[in-house]
């Protein structure tokens, strides 16, 4: 998890290309819907469940590189979640939006009664080129 954290953070094309891979399957284990029952499902052989210590990281890449249709998939998930933790990898990966439009929405959000004031969602890297220019009109 560690080193595909690190190969992300460093936009490997590798590590981007299998977090992208990944991005639905997590999505759909959120759902309860897993890639084995699906594959069972279509008659496929069964593929496997992503780790939930990755699900965080593969969602941020997902919004990263995914542009406003993976950003509302992650904003649907969230809403739709009623655990805690899924609800939290998706802010978080909502922060990794790498549009200003995007980050815009995603700061609004953050600020809006939707979400505990204790919650993070701003801390991706993504913001920190704009963090001032889009929370100086909101403070």
């Amino acid at each position: 998890a560690e080193l595909l954290a690190e190969l992300l953070a460093l936009q490997d094309p590798w590590a981007t290309q299998q977090a992208q891979a990944l991005f639905t399957q997590v999505l759909q284990q959120f759902d309860g819907t897993t890639v084995a029952e699906d594959a069972a499902a279509s008659g496929e052989s069964s593929g496997s469940i992503v780790p939930n210590d990755l699900h965080g990281m593969i969602l941020a890449a997902g919004v990263a590189s995914g542009g406003e249709e993976a950003w509302q998939r992650v904003m649907r998930a969230h809403e739709s979640s009623s655990s805690t933790e899924q609800k939290l990898r998706c802010l978080a990966a909502l922060g990794a939006a790498s549009t200003a439009k995007l980050q815009q929405s995603t700061l609004e959000f953050a600020i809006s009664p939707s979400v505990r004031s204790q919650v993070p969602c701003l801390h991706r890297d993504s913001f920190k080129p704009r963090a001032s220019e889009l929370t100086t009109p909101v403070v």
